[in-house]
Parts: C-alpha cells; sequence; structure tokens
C-alpha cells in the first residue's frame, strides 16, 4: 500500500513539476504520468493503453459536447452585449449605493458563461465611470469584480472547469444540484472576499488603462429580458431535469429539456433570437470562434479523464477505499484532499482549468466507493473547485488581466487581489465543511 501512495505522489509531482517548472502542455504532462503511473503500479501495458484511450474518449463523450456549446453560448454574450446591457441594469440598482458589490455580483453572474479572463476585459470598461459617480476607488471596484467571476468560474457549471470535475466525479446526471450549490457557496464567499478587498485597497492608487477598442461590431441595443435569457435558460432547465432525477419523476419532456446538452444547445438557438445577433454568417463565426477556444480545455479534460481511468484501474482504489474507511470522518479528508491538492497545482502551474481536472481525476478513485451521495459528491466538485482559486499570483494568466487592465501595479496586485483570492478559496473550504456536516 505505501508503494501505491508512493507512486500516486511521485505523478503527482511530474505533473507539478513538468507543467509549472519545464513548461510542459498540461496534456502531455497528464498522458505521461497515466502512462507511467500506470506501469509502476502493475498493470500490463496493454491494459494501461487501453485505459487512456476509453478514459480520454469516455469523459468526453459525457461532457465534452457540453464545454463547446458552454463556450458557444459564452461567446454570444460577450459579443452582443448582453454582459454590457446586465451590467447596466445592476448598476442602475442596488449599484448607486453598492457600487463594489453590484460590480462584484455582476461578475459572479456573468462569469457562469463567460470566461473570466473575457469577463473582466470586458466589464473593466465600466470601473471608470462607477468610480466617478460613486467615489469608489478603482483598486476597491477591480478586485470585487475580479472575485466574483473568480467565484463562479471556479464553482459553477458550465464553465470547463466544474464542469470537467463533474464529470470525472460522475457527477453529470444531477449537474442541476452542482450548479445550485455552486451558486449558494459563491454568493456566500463573496462577501468575505469584497470585506477584506476592500480594506486591502483602501491605499492603493491604480491608474486605469485606456478602455480597449470594442471587438463588437456585432454589438446592439438589448432588453434586459433578452440577455438574461440565455443565462437563466440553461440553469433553469438543467435544474428542473436534476430535480425530476432525483424525485424519480417520470416526465419525458423534463428528463429531455433538462439533459445538460440539450439545455445548452436550445439556450444556444434561443440566444440567436434573444441577443439578436445579425445573420446567421455573424453566428457562424461566433461559433467558429467559439469551438477554437474550447479545444485545448477539451484536449486537456480528456487527458485528464486517461489519468484517472489508469488510477481506477490500479489497486490505488482498494488501497484508498481501506484506508478512508467510510462515515462523516472520511468525508472530511476527502474534502480536505480535494481542496489540498488543488490548491498545491493551482499556486503551482496557475490554471484553475488544469488544477480541476487534474485533481478530480486523482479523486475518482475514492469517489469511485459504494454509497457515495449525490449531495457528497458535489460538495466534493465545489472542494475541488475553492482550492483552485487558491491562490492567484504571477503564473496566472487571470492575474494579468486582473492587474493589467485594473492598472494596479504587480506588488499592490499582490498585497491585494492574490491575497483575496486566497480567502476567497479557503472560505469556500468551510463554507463546504459546514454543509457536510449538515446535509453531506
Amino acid at each position: 500500500m505505501i508503494t501505491a501512495f508512493l507512486i500516486l505522489l511521485l505523478a503527482v509531482c511530474w505533473i507539478i513539476v513538468s507543467i509549472s517548472v519545464w513548461k510542459w502542455h498540461p496534456f502531455l504532462s497528464l498522458i505521461v504520468a497515466a502512462l507511467g503511473a500506470g506501469l509502476a503500479l502493475g498493470l500490463p501495458l496493454p491494459e494501461v493503453v487501453s485505459k487512456i484511450g476509453e478514459g480520454f474518449g469516455g469523459l468526453l463523450a459525457s461532457i465534452g459536447v457540453i464545454i463547446v456549446l458552454g463556450s458557444i453560448l459564452g461567446m454570444m454574450m460577450e459579443q452582443s452585449g448582453a454582459a454590457q446591457t446586465i451590467a447596466s441594469v445592476l448598476m442602475n440598482g442596488i449599484g448607486r449605493k453598492h457600487p463594489m458589490v453590484a460590480l462584484s455580483f455582476l461578475g459572479a453572474f456573468v462569469g457562469i458563461p463567460v470566461f473570466c479572463d473575457a469577463g473582466f476585459i470586458i466589464l473593466s470598461r465600466l470601473i471608470k465611470q462607477i468610480s466617478e459617480r460613486t467615489g469608489q476607488t478603482p483598486a476597491c471596484l477591480s478586485v470585487g469584480l475580479a472575485a466574483g467571476l473568480y467565484a463562479t468560474h471556479t464553482l459553477v457549471p458550465p464553465t470547463p472547469g466544474p464542469i470537467a470535475a463533474a464529470g470525472n466525479l460522475g457527477a453529470t446526471s444531477y449537474l442541476g444540484l452542482v450548479i445550485l450549490t455552486g451558486f449558494f457557496v459563491a454568493f456566500v464567499t463573496l462577501p468575505m472576499a469584497l470585506w477584506l478587498g476592500t480594506r486591502l485597497t483602501r491605499n492603493v492608487i491604480s491608474e486605469l488603462p485606456e478602455a480597449p477598442a470594442s471587438e463588437g461590431s456585432n454589438v446592439v441595443s438589448l432588453a434586459p429580458w433578452r440577455a438574461l435569457v440565455p443565462i437563466v435558460l440553461p440553469i433553469l432547465l438543467i435544474s428542473l431535469g436534476t430535480i425530476s432525477n432525483l424525485a424519480s419523476w417520470d416526465l419525458t419532456v423534463i428528463d429531455f429539456a433538462g439533459n445538460p446538452m440539450i439545455a445548452l444547445l436550445i439556450s444556444v438557438f434561443v440566444g440567436f433570437f434573444c441577443l439578436k445577433l445579425q445573420s446567421v454568417k455573424v453566428f457562424t463565426q461566433l461559433t467558429t470562434t467559439a469551438i477554437s477556444q474550447a479545444g485545448p480545455i477539451l484536449i486537456i479534460t480528456g487527458a485528464g479523464g486517461a489519468f484517472g481511468a489508469v488510477l481506477k484501474a490500479s489497486s490505488l482504489t482498494s488501497h484508498l477505499t481501506g484506508l478512508i474507511g467510510g462515515g462523516h470522518q472520511s468525508g472530511m479528508v476527502i474534502l480536505l484532499a480535494a481542496f489540498g491538492v488543488a490548491a498545491i497545482l493551482k499556486t503551482a502551474q496557475g490554471s484553475s482549468t488544469a488544477a480541476i481536472v487534474v485533481t478530480s481525476s486523482l479523486l475518482a478513485p475514492m469517489i469511485g466507493m459504494s454509497g457515495v451521495s449525490p449531495m457528497f459528491v458535489t460538495l466534493c466538485v465545489i472542494a475541488i473547485g475553492g482550492g483552485a482559486m487558491t491562490f492567484s499570483h504571477a503564473n496566472d494568466s487571470y492575474f494579468w488581466v486582473v492587474s493589467q487592465f485594473s492598472g494596479l501595479k504587480v506588488g499592490d496586485a499582490y498585497r491585494s487581489y492574490s491575497i483575496v483570492s486566497a480567502v476567497q478559496g479557503l472560505s469556500v473550504l468551510v463554507v463546504v465543511l459546514i454543509l457536510n456536516m449538515i446535509v453531506g
């Protein structure tokens, strides 16, 4: 047993070093790790090769289309001006008295379909005018916006990281539960991030860069309901499908429309009309761009599935089952391990999505134990997402987007946004552990 865990530790170290130090692509790092770990754990070479192929294809079969459709929907929201429309509505409401809170919650909402990097670039254009109107410092508003986008980026499907984790851990049949729980945890933990961000940026002066030129020749004036429908519709359909599944309702229409792939497909075509895209040609161009963006994520996700499949086929699964045992205490151990491994991977190599994919692959043998409830698997997905927030610094592309588009000096970004990201992740862990004690 000790040998098996030593092999697992070496595989994790290999992934961290090869990606963060030697700058390998995560795909190659994960495939080599799967091959080496499988052989070291005593699996025959033909079986290792077979499991790599099965794991890669199996995970993409379950979530690959979902990732692509989610990327298309996000690109439509980004290029149509829907995000700006939602921003205007929110800032004209609670944003007048509580601009940082409004901007943060706006980020959390927009961050569901739109990648956090793109979301920050789009919404950062609002920071200067909001600061001038309300007197809130640009640094404070920037950190609040970054925290909001980051929360749903790591916790709420259909963002690729949480989708991949749900696929690895077998939660795709109740994805709505993951969405609703991720929402709850994201919005419960945001106030701590905002409180801390306000204090850390109190004396920080930032010089906002000129707003980037709009790419949006497709941007048109939208009614608020048109901007909201493409986000709300898939969440509603998937949640209804999950409720139907968990309650054992025999409602074919709800089960069909609530399937994540169908729900997103419906939302993409509904979005075409709601977002008033100018033509089928524009729609096709957006789709092409979105697919090209989704490609690298699909490849990394599939490699994570391959790594997880090899681990599941080895003796490691039985060793983990014997070590973890059962009951409340074992659940706490798994959740702490999920958070810790994701936090280490995130801090070492920078990518939240890669950290989520790799950690969920490692965790899959534990979750393969019988008797694991849907709620506990959901909490595992959320715990991994919390770890993948901790902590954002110079090897993270989002760190540079936040610092450059908010005008923060690198040192100030470390002393504000980076600390907020770490505390935000730890807050997620605390909430997850509490929820596990109550309902896990």
